[in-house]
């Protein structure tokens, strides 16, 4: 991989590691101002766009596998599926899957009814031991993850502005490749004790590399970086603060693979953009009862296509790395949002288009001073 890009890779790939393990917190910060780091980078975008590719074809690649890259392209690939909740599409392999939506019905359920869950029924029984959380939910309920501890915030809607998504952006050179992966989710783990054997990242990033399609782009087990956003007031994978129906975690782990391949399938020669800039004004402290470290700069990274006219360049996509803890939303709303990382990645794609999204560094103890500030 080219060193114009391992640095915000690199705050990204440590974000991975850290976000899961996180409590509550605050944050937030704008993107960079446009009329500053940004226009400087299209600028150079703009240049390199004019230069004549070589003839040569990317290193690894087969014929027709991948386009030819000229000295500082890269290949890159981006795309988004949405995670609203689809149990009509799931009936087939989960019958009876129904996401509940009515809040009362989605408390933590009390011990008499689950003794009489033990006379009456096994299978809710069964349903409830094997769902991985040790809280004895309503297993047909969506919860919010990060607020007190067990189930106490139900979703009951999905934000409609900003959605929550799957986004992924897939970036090689014809030998070496890296997909970055994040879920508008509270966590995601390695590997899942019982409540799947298929969906932790460990199960995914196998899946990926055997598949034929994506090892003839490079993919290996290793390319696969999934992350979590962190935002407390979307879905909980994690089973902390309850978890999932079985059904909905299958299908947001067939949307992260199906979002993975799309991007991996899509790459195209690009020029990659990375730029910084000073963050840390826009946050303070949260706690005073601690100190703890946090990233002064948002860092980021944009992909031009080599294809674009020269006047109009065409954005594959644009990531930003940060970090910040993403509870600026009201949990009690029953509205799943992805807090200001769905802002930062909306907000991205309608300024300079293609895909958007927002990688969580370590977390820090910081505060926003607002979720929608100008960006």
């Amino acid at each position: 991989m080219r060193n114009v890009v391992r640095s915000t890779l690199i705050a990204g790939l440590t974000g991975t590691l850290m976000v899961s393990v996180a409590w509550a917190g605050i944050g937030l910060v704008p993107v960079p101002d446009p009329a500053g780091e940004v226009e400087s980078s299209a600028t150079t975008v703009l240049e390199r766009l004019s230069d004549e590719p070589r003839e040569t074809p990317a290193r690894g690649a087969g014929p027709g596998s991948a386009p030819t890259l000229a000295e500082g392209q890269m290949l890159v690939g981006a795309a988004k599926t949405s995670l609203l909740p689809r149990p009509q599409d799931m009936q087939e392999r989960f019958p009876g899957a129904r996401w509940e939506q009515n809040a009362e019905l989605c408390k933590p359920l009390a011990p008499e009814y689950i003794q009489r869950l033990l006379e009456d029924t096994a299978t809710e029984v069964d349903h409830l031991a094997s769902a991985g959380s040790p809280w004895p939910e309503n297993p047909n309920c969506l919860y919010m993850g990060g607020y007190g501890l067990g189930p106490m915030n139900p979703i009951t809607s999905f934000d409609e502005e900003n959605g929550l998504w799957v986004r992924s952006i897939a970036i090689g050179d014809g030998t070496d490749l890296a997909v970055l992966t994040v879920i508008d989710g509270e966590g995601w783990l390695w590997d899942y004790a019982n409540k799947c054997d298929d969906c932790g990242t460990k199960q995914i990033s196998d899946a990926l590399a055997a598949d034929p399609e994506l090892k003839a782009r490079g993919m290996k087990a290793e390319s696969f970086n999934l992350h979590a956003t962190h935002s407390h007031t979307s879905m909980d994978f994690l089973g902390g603060w309850g978890f999932v129906p079985d059904w909905y975690m299958a299908q947001a782990t067939e949307t992260i693979t199906s979002t993975v391949k799309q991007a991996v399938l899509s790459m195209e020669a690009a020029v990659v953009e990375t730029g910084k800039q000073d963050a840390r004004k826009h946050s303070s402290e949260r706690r005073g009862t601690y100190r703890s470290a946090e990233e002064p700069e948002l860092t980021w990274l944009r992909a031009i296509a080599v294809d674009s006219k020269k006047k109009q360049p065409r954005t594959i996509a644009t990531m930003g790395a940060f970090a910040a803890h993403p509870v600026t939303e009201d949990a009690g709303s029953g509205v799943a949002r992805a807090d200001f990382p769905g802002y930062f990645a909306t907000r991205a794609e309608e300024r300079f288009g293609g895909i958007g999204m927002h990688f969580m560094t370590g977390l820090g103890n910081v505060t926003g001073r607002g979720l929608r500030a100008p960006v």
